[in-house]
């Protein structure tokens, strides 16, 4: 008797199949499955091939678009800064005065730690340092705190603020915003709500005590 071979075409696997290593969004979904464990296990909690393989993709696949686990980082990083910069610049294109767009900036700020805070806390609380790398052939990363400057010499020019050094007036006005995102992250109890009236009460603090009324 003849025993025909059996054939393991038809044959499941119960690991799935991997996607090309070359797609047109193999880089997004990559930053997205990071993202995504840096949510769960934090900066130093994932390797490279848990990237790969919540992705969907073969391990070497990786290296194909990265170097190396601090250059996934630092492209997840620009991501979200790219983020943020845009959400900074639309409210500050959204208001006429420059203490309503300093107050918009502030508020957008807030906004934007509170709906992207895994990105929130890579950019500014676990790897900081990545905010003032410079991209290939650009300038670095981070690119809010421009429009911050450019508003509070706008309010100096108007006589809204007393002149002095707008570097250091805006990175003051963001070292209040950055707290107020940084307390809800770290600390139970402040939920959005109360991060984003903390934010209200130190706008009306700084309206009625800081500005001079033009």
């Amino acid at each position: 008797m003849r025993v025909t071979p059996r054939s393991d075409a038809g044959k499941r696997t119960s690991r799935p199949d991997r996607r090309s290593v070359r797609g047109p969004d193999t880089r997004g979904d990559l930053l997205a499955a990071a993202v995504a464990l840096l949510a769960e296990h934090d900066v130093d909690g994932f390797s490279l091939r848990q990237v790969a393989e919540a992705a969907g993709y073969a391990p070497p696949t990786v290296y194909l678009h990265f170097a190396d686990k601090d250059d996934l980082l630092f492209h997840a990083a620009q991501a979200g800064c790219a983020t943020f910069g845009a959400r900074l610049a639309e409210a500050a294109a959204g208001a006429v005065h420059p203490v309503d767009r300093i107050e918009a900036i502030g508020r957008a700020y807030v906004e934007f730690g509170l709906a992207h805070p895994v990105e929130y806390r890579l950019m500014f609380l676990r790897r900081g340092d990545m905010l003032l790398r410079a991209t290939p052939g650009g300038p670095p990363i981070i690119d809010g705190f421009d429009v911050l400057i450019e508003s509070v010499e706008a309010a100096m020019a108007m006589g809204a603020l007393p002149e002095q050094s707008s570097r250091e007036v805006a990175a003051w006005l963001w070292t209040t915003v950055h707290g107020i995102v940084g307390l809800h992250l770290s600390v139970p109890g402040i939920d959005a709500d109360a991060a984003r009236a903390f934010y209200e009460r130190t706008a009306r603090v700084l309206r009625d005590g800081f500005y001079i009324r033009t």
